[in-house]
């Protein structure tokens, strides 16, 4: 996270606010030395501290690069959200494309609130997957930033908790959760895990939820890697393939929502019309040489098998992660539109929030 100090931090050594001020400048300069996080600030007051932290090997290091490096310390243009440090009547704005939140001084009472950004999934493969997609999107656009995240796995549907207990301690942190949604402008449920963690959140300057528009984290798995011997299927690979061929004709309509693990049974679409019409839309993607019935009503009717698409089981996304490490990382992800639509997004929360200095030497 980028942390900027303001000039209204400046005041007189006598203010009883003068204390209070130093102590959460000297946590925040720890936090930078550290590479926790990236800090930067106005001219005067940088000058103003440094000064106060001669003696502080971890802290005036950190202010005296800041203040010497001036031309070279602008707000990073790769990053669209940061937090100011002021004094009193914390606010938000907009600086182009780029939202300011403002935050009270006070919240940096100790060291423990500045520690690096918690990155919430639920559980490590997930939180590994995105660590790829911020690697991948930084080479894709030169992008020189460090960044510091600490996966916390989530546990599944101990996610909600997980969070809570962060919120409470005044953690900084950001979750990444799928919804679970099975078609087109579907509601959340009340039992998936986004729902449970929407209940509990408390969207804060150092808090955030982000949920993904997507059935699960496996539908955002390039093709070109599920497409690979290694990826999960089975026995059914060669079935699953076929199938998942038919649908990539509609891929950004089906795609979003298909389940790539169960594939698509009657059971799971018989609940109602809108879940009914998604199952028609796939389908129509069977050419009519294959089919085994006019339409999904007919095929329900004559009771013909449950799977009418096979899934590729539950082992796609380590799998993917395992192929990858093996390959060095070195196969391009051939992404569909909505699948590099929602690898940006992540990408970009990932660099807002876990952006962090370099580790390199001070001058």
């Amino acid at each position: 996270m980028l942390f900027y100090l303001t000039n209204s931090l400046i005041v007189p050594e006598e203010s009883p606010e003068y204390s209070k001020i130093l102590i959460a400048v000297k946590y925040l300069g720890i936090a930078a030395y550290e590479s926790y996080h990236l800090l930067l600030g106005d001219s005067e007051v940088i000058k103003y501290y440094r000064d106060a932290f001669t003696h502080n090997d971890m802290v005036f290091p950190v202010l005296n690069d800041i203040y010497q490096n001036e031309a070279m310390s602008s707000v990073p243009c790769e990053i669209t959200y940061y937090i100011e440090i002021v004094k009193d009547n914390p606010s938000e704005y907009n600086r182009g494309k780029t939202k300011v939140q403002q935050l009270s001084y006070t919240h940096f009472d100790c060291l423990a609130k500045c520690y690096s950004t918690i990155l919430l999934a639920e559980d490590q493969n997930d939180a590994s997957f995105y660590n790829y997609i911020l690697e991948w999107y930084k080479i894709e656009n030169g992008i020189k930033i460090n960044h510091k995240l600490d996966h916390r796995n989530g546990g599944g549907g101990n996610t909600a908790r997980e969070l809570s207990i962060l919120e409470s301690l005044s953690k900084i942190c950001i979750a990444i959760i799928d919804t679970d949604i099975r078609y087109p402008d579907s509601v959340i449920k009340d039992d998936s895990t986004a729902h449970k963690c929407q209940s509990i959140h408390v969207e804060s300057p150092i808090s955030h939820l982000y949920l993904l528009d997507v059935h699960e984290l496996e539908n955002l798995v390039p093709l070109n890697y599920i497409d690979k011997k290694e990826i999960g299927g089975g026995k059914e690979k060669a079935a699953a393939n076929k199938h998942l061929n038919f649908l990539r004709k509609e891929a950004d309509e089906i795609l979003p929502y298909y389940d790539f693990k169960k594939g698509l049974k009657i059971s799971s679409i018989i609940s109602g019309a809108v879940e009914m019409s998604f199952a028609q839309k796939c389908f129509d993607c069977i050419p009519e040489s294959e089919r085994k019935a006019v339409n999904i009503e007919a095929y329900i009717q004559n009771k013909l098998d449950d799977q009418i698409f096979v899934g590729f089981g539950t082992s796609i996304l380590p799998n993917t992660l395992d192929y990858l490490a093996k390959n060095n990382f070195s196969e391009a992800p051939v992404l569909l539109d909505f699948q590099r639509q929602h690898w940006i997004g992540i990408a970009q929360k990932l660099l807002d929030w876990g952006i962090a200095r370099n580790k390199e030497s001070f001058s």
